[in-house]
């Protein structure tokens, strides 16, 4: 995937299992730079699996990823300079 200049957040296909259990089901998303976007959703929809995946902290069973213009998992490591996480 090729990152974009404006865009701070995008992924395609990005899936997780566990096991049978689909957590993730082919997220496509586009943030741009500078937007603030938030998840909602009922309990157990997936929402804390996909910030997991979008923070580097949880790899992905399938799909592609760039934050910040950093390929994740792969420079997960770099990311974790970049941005704060708190649970």
């Amino acid at each position: 995937m090729k990152p974009s200049s404006n865009l701070a957040i995008k992924t395609s296909k990005l899936t997780r299992k566990f096991g049978d259990l689909v957590a993730v089901n082919n997220l496509d998303l586009e943030v741009e730079t500078g937007t603030i976007y938030g998840f909602l959703g009922p309990n157990g929809c997936g929402k804390t699996t996909a910030i997991r995946m979008l923070t580097g902290l949880l790899t992905p069973t399938s799909g592609e990823v760039s934050v910040l213009g950093l390929s994740l998992p792969k420079q997960a490591s770099l990311l974790r300079y970049k941005i704060g996480y708190m649970t």
